[in-house]
């Protein structure tokens, strides 16, 4: 006790040196905030010309004055300071001013504060009667909460020595609460850092809600989890699970505001039970017996302020969930809401990757086409030239031919090529040349006439005047102009006209390969123009048959 007495006594006397040396230090500011503007007001007043005449004069004649200069405006400094003693002014007793358009700083003796708190003695002795007032409260505040509460309480330990274990047992079980605290703060920052690398490093989403069950059961034990998502067709499914029966997840089948996780759908708040003993729903209350649950929370899953699911919590145990498992607990379902804006994101990254890798084998596939075509457009013009390079030569007239249909054949791919002329009335077709490639002899015809009906097509194109182009096998694809066996799969006829005559046509055929297009009848009829201008400039020329000429 005298130990604790003398203690007490000296934190007392401590506060009052404290408390009076506070005062002395507000009393000496404020008087000297009071001398200075005195000081300045009397050097002011003596200014009368309004120029710095009158303030050294002033200076002069007032015996508390010890100091004088004039800041430069500049520079800051004090220019040729005037001191009437030789003792050091002190900064503390100035003060600066502005006369005449300049400033000033001058320096007061210490006598110069005495005098002004004379004039003010009154105000300072009320102030000082408050201030002492407000420190006995004070220190009776200090001495009953801070001194002598915890005094007593050590002095009745120190008093009662059976008293000690109670307190050092008390400030154990302190200690240990504490520690106990901090693990469990470890525990939830641990689970929570897992789950959020969980979420960052998979866009998968199952993967993504599969390992966040996995950090639940493995961080809180005694408990079971679930995942539920609202599907199509307005039903609430478990999706994924730990520690819940099959049984269980295939009963579970939901409405929008039915059971618990319904209505936490339905009102996006958790919904937590803490003794499923006291709490019943009618829609659930079977499934829970059954899985021995005591305790549950269910945490809405919300993406784009909708709720689309729920995340669960299941313990054995009742009252098992604290304010801080909550806290977790709210956190994880925003982490599944994290988990599934990024899997939707990207399943649209990837359908969007999906459509320009489309739309890019497109657009390439198109520029090739367009390309090829060009090349055939091309080396078609090259060869039309050429054809007509052949009509303008003096060759012979078979030699022209043959270079001729060759020159189509190649240029439109046809295994077979022949050229009938015809009489005035297209009653009888004469075989003039042929290229086969149809595995016969591939320039001698079988006969030197044919009936109309032997070659349909050769008969319909001189009929109608246009190209007669058959890209599929047809009743008539067997031509007694073919070699015997042969069966056609495409063919195409091209009319020659001779100075507005028929003068016979040109036959083209496939075995087997791809039908004509319009690139092909487009050169082949150039080609067909281009012979009957031929068989017209021979005719009218020559003065013989096209028949004759060329035999």
């Amino acid at each position: 006790m005298k130990k604790t007495g003398f203690l007490h006594s000296l934190i007392l006397f401590a506060f009052a040196v404290l408390w009076v040396g506070g005062g002395l230090w507000i009393t000496v500011c404020a008087t000297r905030s009071y001398a200075a503007a005195r000081a300045v007001s009397a050097a002011k007043s003596a200014v009368s010309s309004g120029t710095s005449r009158g303030i050294y004069e002033h200076f002069a004649s007032e015996k508390t004055l010890v100091k004088i200069g004039r800041v430069s405006a500049k520079t800051g400094a004090i220019e040729k300071p005037v001191t009437k003693t030789s003792r050091m002014p002190v900064e503390f007793f100035s003060a600066e001013f502005e006369a005449g358009g300049e400033y000033y700083r001058m320096w007061y003796a210490a006598a110069f504060y005495l005098d002004s708190l004379k004039h003010k003695m009154t105000p300072v002795a009320i102030g000082w009667v408050v201030w002492l007032f407000a420190g006995l409260f004070a220190a009776h505040w200090l001495n009953r909460k801070l001194l002598f509460d915890p005094l007593d309480a050590l002095s009745s330990i120190e008093s009662s020595p059976a008293r000690i274990p109670k307190a050092i047992e008390a400030a154990a079980r302190a200690v240990f609460d504490a520690r106990s605290h901090l693990a469990l703060h470890s525990v939830h920052s641990s689970v929570l850092l897992q789950a959020a690398k969980s979420i960052s490093s998979h866009v998968d989403l199952n993967h993504a809600v599969s390992r966040i069950l996995d950090i639940v059961v493995e961080k809180f034990p005694d408990t079971s989890c679930s995942v539920t998502f609202l599907d199509d067709d307005g039903f609430i499914r478990i999706k994924n699970t730990r520690g819940l029966s099959a049984e269980f997840i295939k009963k579970i089948k939901l409405r929008r505001g039915e059971g618990f996780a319904g209505e936490c759908v339905e009102t996006k708040k958790t919904i937590v039970v803490q003794d499923t003993d006291k709490t019943s729903n009618a829609a659930t209350d079977k499934f829970v017996a059954g899985e021995n649950i005591k305790s549950f929370v269910h945490v809405p899953i919300v993406v784009e302020n909708r709720a689309i699911g729920t995340f669960n919590i299941n313990s054995y145990k009742k009252d098992y969930f604290t304010r801080d498992i909550l806290s977790v607990a709210a956190t994880l379902s925003e982490y599944l809401s994290v988990a599934v804006s990024n899997a939707k994101l990207y399943e649209r990254l990837r359908d969007f990757n999906r459509r320009l890798e489309s739309e890019v084998s497109y657009t390439t596939s198109e520029l090739l086409k367009t390309n090829a075509k060009l090349v055939r457009k091309i080396r078609t013009m090259k060869s039309a030239m050429e054809i007509f390079g052949y009509f303008e030569s003096e060759s012979p007239s078979t030699e022209i031919l043959t270079k001729v249909f060759t020159k189509i054949r190649d240029v439109v791919g046809a295994d077979f090529i022949a050229f009938v002329t015809c009489d005035a009335a297209c009653g009888r077709f004469r075989p003039l040349f042929r290229v086969s490639g149809l595995g016969d002899n591939e320039t001698a015809f079988g006969r030197t006439e044919y009936a109309p009906a032997e070659v349909p097509p050769a008969a319909e194109a001189l009929a109608s005047g246009r190209p007669v182009i058959k890209n599929s096998p047809t009743s008539d694809a067997k031509w007694k102009i073919v070699p015997e066996g042969v069966f056609i799969k495409t063919s195409a006829v091209f009319p020659v006209f001779a100075g507005g005559t028929a003068a016979g046509a040109i036959i083209l055929a496939n075995k087997i390969g791809e039908g004509f297009d319009d690139a092909d009848a487009e050169f082949a009829v150039m080609a067909a123009s281009r012979l009957g201008v031929y068989i017209h400039c021979e005719y009218h020329c020559h003065k013989k048959t096209p028949v004759a000429a060329k035999k």
